[in-house]
């Protein structure tokens, strides 16, 4: 089975921002892998408030689809000065 890997990780069009206005941000990203041919057809995005992921914000579940950027955050209230963690499955 191929490899897929997640690259230019994105937060409001900013890559590793320090801090963002926005209640409801939006995220991108570029999938790869290590085959030929390969495409996204399905995305998953996890926000937590910490970097092992079980404190869960926010669980897009499986989307049957191919966006990679502006997937909109629909999760928790997100608290102003706080640090949040994001990845795309």
């Amino acid at each position: 089975m191929d490899k897929i890997f997640f690259k230019s990780l994105k937060v409001n069009s900013l890559v590793s921002p320090i801090g963002i206005d926005n209640k409801k941000p939006f995220f991108s990203w570029v999938a790869d892998s290590d085959g030929h041919d390969k495409k996204q057809t399905a995305y998953r995005v996890e926000v937590s408030c910490d970097a092992d992921f079980g404190g869960l914000m926010w669980d897009s579940g499986e989307v049957l689809s191919d966006k990679v950027s502006y997937v909109e955050y629909d999760g928790k209230p997100l608290a102003s000065t706080s640090k949040y963690f994001w990845r795309p499955r």
